[in-house]
């Protein structure tokens, strides 16, 4: 009897053990849907709740600007604001809104905009403030047919094209003048590299010294520089070279014989100077 006892204790061990596993794993699932219940609720809740007016952006303000239409920031950020995230969440919400996303884009989509900052303002607005771009200069480029006027784009301070230029009769802005190879809108561009940019700034404000005020700068198909001067004259340089140099080079030109006594040299009959060899200056006079 004892024998035969023994030999089903392992049976009904492995029984009991069977019995146990299958609680456990309908307990397990019992959790897990209930977990999963849970979590479906919370989502739901939160998916209902962001659609709630009392969350809702109504109002979008726009400061700052002058020449960047408000109509048109607004419709950019109204057209974001609908829908919703994964079509669930919506995109109106002012706690879901996402003002540092929508900086870049604006900044991105009108290159006029220099720096801007967009807040939440209350539950129901958004204020977006912005600082635009000044024009400083102007990027003019040669027209494609005889029949056609050189088109001209605003630069910022460091160079950068964001907008077209109305035609201006006279040199109200100082031009810059260089081709744009295969590209056809130069809008978001960098005239040149931004530190080379602002050593020509530099360069064309010490001329001042002399009495001269150039009112354009041509860069040729060789990469040569020339600054126009009213009276028509060209000074030829090229920005490899050392600008301080160029500046004693000139200052001893302008102190020969030939410009001495003259009230200035814009009033010289000069056709152009040549600066671009090393400590030698050529000119010609007309």
């Amino acid at each position: 009897m004892s024998i035969l006892k023994r030999a089903l204790s392992p049976r009904r061990r492995a029984l009991k053990s069977s019995r146990s596993a299958q609680r456990k794993r309908k307990q397990f699932a019992m959790r897990a849907c209930v977990l999963c219940a849970l979590i479906l609720g919370v989502f739901t809740g939160l998916a209902w709740l962001s659609w709630l007016s009392d969350f809702t952006i109504e109002r979008i303000e726009v400061v700052g600007n002058t020449t960047v239409p408000e109509e048109d920031v607004r419709a950019y950020i109204g057209k974001r604001l609908t829908g919703g995230y994964l079509s669930v969440f919506s995109r109106a919400n002012v706690l879901l809104f996402q003002p540092r996303v929508v900086e870049t884009e604006l900044l991105e989509r009108f290159k006029k905009i220099k720096d801007i900052n967009v807040s939440r303002d209350s539950l129901h607005s958004i204020v977006v403030e912005i600082d635009e771009r000044k024009p400083y200069y102007l990027w003019c480029i040669a027209p494609v047919s005889p029949d056609t006027r050189e088109t001209c784009f605003f630069l910022d301070i460091n160079g950068l094209a964001f907008a077209p230029a109305p035609y201006f009769s006279g040199h109200v802005y100082f031009e810059f003048h260089k081709q744009l190879g295969d590209a056809v809108d130069p809008v978001g561009m960098h005239f040149m590299p931004e530190e080379e940019f602002k050593r020509i700034i530099s360069f064309r404000n010490s001329m001042r010294a002399f009495e001269l005020e150039p009112h354009a700068l041509i860069v040729d198909e060789r990469g040569d520089y020339l600054f126009l001067l009213p009276s028509g004259a060209k000074m030829i340089f090229n920005t490899e070279q050392d600008f301080d140099l160029l500046f004693s080079n000139l200052l001893a030109t302008f102190d020969t014989e030939q410009f001495k006594g003259r009230k200035s040299v814009e009033h010289t009959s000069l056709e152009y100077i040549d600066l671009r060899f090393k400590n030698k200056v050529y000119y010609r006079f007309k």
